[in-house]
């Protein structure tokens, strides 16, 4: 009785199956994620649940478990309601022909990752746009540098020539005045 209330009471859904995945004893918390009543999910197998994109990954989840005697892993389950879960299963071989499975509810943490990933995504958008832009302008800057630059030594230029101008001028009337 005291195990039983343990099992009753854990914050983690719990499922016994048979080796062929047939739902043999659930607790209330399995009851509540899945939305089936108890003797709903008693009439279930594993396949049942599991959404169609993931029957292939939880036979293979359900064979580990049976031949290596565990497994662990996250699947996408369907509600009663018809609404897609996801789920962390961790599941061990009690016997050969009893596996308990611990199943938690990640929906939430899932979507809140998947959103995170979306911002990453675009935040990189963004920061590659922000790069060739700041990249442009740098180029465009380096362009006016050159100019700049160019033209500095041209005016120089002009400036000793003009030096070297006025100083033959002024060797000129310096000669005519003499």
């Amino acid at each position: 009785a005291r195990y039983r209330n343990y099992i009753d009471n854990a914050p983690d859904g719990i499922f016994i199956t048979d080796q062929d995945g047939q739902y043999l004893e659930v607790n209330q918390r399995a009851c509540e994620m899945s939305g089936y009543s108890k003797e709903e999910l008693l009439s279930k197998a594993v396949p049942d649940l599991l959404a169609s994109d993931m029957q292939d990954a939880g036979a293979r989840h359900f064979k580990r478990v049976v031949t290596d005697g565990f497994a662990s892993g996250t699947l996408a389950y369907i509600t009663k309601k018809g609404e897609r879960r996801y789920w962390t299963i961790d599941a061990v071989k009690l016997s050969e022909t009893r596996m308990l499975g611990f199943v938690n509810d990640v929906t939430d943490m899932r979507k809140n990752e998947e959103e995170l990933q979306q911002y990453r995504n675009q935040l990189e958008i963004l920061v590659r746009e922000r790069t060739a832009e700041l990249e442009e302008k740098n180029q465009e800057l380096e362009r006016f540098n050159k100019l700049f630059i160019g033209r500095e030594f041209r005016i120089k230029e002009l400036r000793t020539k003009i030096h070297e101008l006025t100083e033959q001028l002024s060797h000129y009337e310096q000669a005519d005045t003499e």
